[in-house]
Formats: C-alpha cells, structure tokens, sequence
C-alpha cells in the first residue's frame, strides 16, 4: 500500500496532530476513515481525496484546499468557515447544516448532494456549481450564481435574499417557500421549476426579469385568487 493511501483508519483515536500530518500530504487518498469531532482548523491540503469519509462536526474552519475531492462523505455539522476551497468537488455527500459562511469558493462543485440547513451566507464564489442537491432550508444569502445551471436543485424553504441567479438554468429547481427579497431573476429560465405561492405584492419584485411559462404564470394568478379561464 502507497504510504498515501489510508483506509478505515479512526482518526480520533489517533488525534489531531497525527491526523493533520497525513490529511498535508500531497496526493494523499482516505477511504472510509473517521476525522469525526477533531479540530483540523488552518490546514493546507492539495489534491487530497476522501471517499465515504465522516467529518461529523469536525473543524476545517481557515483552511485551504487545492483540486480536493470529497465523494460519498458525511459533513454533518463541518465548520469549513472562512477556508478558501479552489478546484474542490463535493459529490454525494451530506453536510446538513454544515457552515461554510465567508469561505472563498473558486471552481468549487457540489454535485448530488445533501446539505438541507446548510449556511453558504458570505461565501464568496467564482465559478460555483451547484448540481441536483438538496438545499432545502440552507441559508444561501447573497451568495453569487449567475450563469450557473443549478437544475435539479431544491431550495424549498432556502434564503436565497440578495442572490444573483440571473441566466440561470433552473430546471426541475423547487423554491417552494424560498425566501427570494432581493434575489436577482433577469434572464433566468424557471419554465421548469416548481414556484409555490407568491403573493401578488411580491411578484413583480421577486421574480422580475425570469423567464416562466404559461402553466407557471396561470398557477401564480390561481394562488392569489383569481380564477384563470
């Protein structure tokens, strides 16, 4: 075995320090290892990779991690605040109520994942991809998305204030319940998302400038009342 590639190791027994080492190892790959509790604030990790890894309430808060791959893991509860994530993909793993307020996110995916409470509040994005994953009540406040294809996604319950989805794809997305006060729509194309109920007040200030169809439109007019012959 590479004396990079570690599998089924529990880490907490082992202890921070001991974990640190091996998680700044360039190139280094885990496989269903346990990282669960520890503090693992301030780390530099480049091309790591993890699969069906558990990060349960562990702290990667002010890291930095380079071309990094998360598959299949359990995020519940990570702190990843203030870490600047470049090239890094999250795919199908679970980070409920993960918090990753005021990272720095460039070339950053997440895609198929879970992360319903999630906070992305302040994170600064370039390139950000978010792909077929649960966001339902995240906090995603002024997070930045334009251009993006976030089809699939489900925001059901979501802050989405202050967000740019302009020309976005937003496919079979849910905003059910979303909250959308000063969510920029120009150009987006929602024909296929799942609106819910928008108050008559509200619509021309949330969803100004989206694109909608005619089913949608006519679904928006019933839920404020009015009969669409």
């Amino acid at each position: 075995m590479s004396d990079n590639m570690f599998t089924q190791i529990d880490f907490r027994r082992l202890g921070t320090r001991e974990a640190s080492a091996r998680l700044e190892k360039p190139g280094a790959a885990f496989e269903e290892c346990s990282f669960e509790g520890l503090d693992l604030a301030d780390l530099a990790m480049e091309a790591v990779s993890f699969r069906k890894c558990r990060f349960a309430e562990v702290s990667l808060r002010s890291s930095e991690m380079v071309a990094c791959s998360f598959e299949g893991c359990d995020m519940a509860q990570a702190d990843f605040r203030f870490s600047r994530l470049s090239e890094v993909v999250f795919d199908r793993c679970s980070a409920t109520v993960a918090d990753f307020g005021a990272a720095t996110a460039s070339e950053v995916r997440f895609t198929g994942c879970r992360m319903p409470g999630a906070v992305l509040k302040g994170l600064a994005t370039l390139d950000l991809q978010l792909e077929r994953s649960n966001f339902a009540n995240a906090d995603l406040s002024g997070v930045y998305l334009r251009g993006q294809d976030v089809s699939g996604c489900n925001f059901d319950g979501a802050d989405l204030s202050g967000c740019d989805l302009r020309q976005c794809q937003m496919d079979e997305v849910s905003l059910v319940g979303a909250i959308l006060s000063g969510t920029r729509f120009e150009d987006a194309d929602l024909r296929g998302a799942r609106l819910g109920k928008i108050a008559l007040s509200d619509l021309a200030r949330d969803l100004r400038g989206a694109v909608i169809s005619r089913d949608q439109a006519a679904d928006l007019l019933k839920g404020i009342g009015l009969v669409v012959v």
